[in-house]
């Protein structure tokens, strides 16, 4: 369903391939680091991944609110709302920001001597 984190020990790439994208919030893995391969796909897909979580209770987060936040590497397991409405802004301010990239590269780009360039951004 939409939202879904993908929970485990240990996750593979076809695990992951398996959760279509549009449904896929983030990934949290017991084991692994930010280097692996899995990491790097989700990382690829624009999933907020934490790798080495490994006190995480895999077993018992079924059904849990979490939030998964792949730039400090935290997660955050039944957030207060405070916790919850600043991540919805930040998600906001990160699909704004996106978008305005978006339009940036859709721009025909030429130098001044006439040269027409492709335009490539890494917003994320």
């Amino acid at each position: 369903q939409e939202g879904t984190v993908l929970i485990g020990k240990e996750v593979s790439a076809t695990q992951l391939a398996e959760i279509p994208r549009t449904q896929l919030a983030g990934l949290v893995c017991a084991t692994g680091s930010n280097s692996s391969h899995v990491a790097i796909l989700a990382r690829a897909l624009g999933v907020p991944t934490v790798m080495g979580a490994a006190d995480l209770p895999v077993g018992h987060m079924d059904g849990q609110e979490i939030i998964v936040d792949g730039y400090l590497g935290t997660i955050y397991l039944q957030p207060s709302s405070g916790v919850r409405a600043e991540f919805l802004r930040l998600a906001e301010e990160e699909q704004e920001l996106s978008e305005g990239l978006l339009g940036e590269a859709m721009k025909p780009a030429t130098t001044k001597d006439g040269l027409t360039l492709p335009i490539y951004a890494n917003g994320g």
